[in-house]
């Protein structure tokens, strides 16, 4: 019995402790937004924060169904893990506004992991 306890309060916390990234995503107000063009530039000190990207589809990728992106300009991946059904909604050319936890930020590889589109009437004041 004990070591059910155990068991059951090592799961409990690793829930727990996942389960607030879903929430930062869903609730969690952004650390920064930013323009696509200037993430690689001034995004360094938001690695594995929630950050806003405003730019231009440029690819919707959904040959893996359960590893689906869309990509922005300037080499910004947009990883909608396996919400194929989220990605149909955009298009190519379209400007959106994403949320995501910034995984990467190097000249060419952007990482956003994981990523939502965002209301675009809502609040946008990037950082230059």
């Amino acid at each position: 019995m004990k070591n059910e306890l155990l068991t059951l309060g090592v799961l409990l916390m690793a829930s727990i402790s996942l389960g607030c990234q879903g929430l930062n995503m869903d609730y969690g107000k952004p650390e920064a937004q930013f323009l696509e063009e200037d993430v690689s530039r001034l995004g360094q000190n938001y690695i594995q924060k929630k950050i806003t990207i405003k730019g231009v589809v440029t690819r919707i990728d959904v040959s893996q169904p359960k590893d689906v992106s869309v990509f922005l300009g300037h080499g910004i991946e947009c990883d909608l893990d396996d919400f194929a059904n989220a990605a149909i909604h955009f298009r190519i050319g379209e400007t959106v506004y994403m949320d995501g936890i910034l995984r990467k930020c190097e000249p060419g590889t952007i990482l956003l992991e994981p990523a939502f589109g965002r209301d675009p009437t809502a609040p946008f004041n990037p950082k230059k």
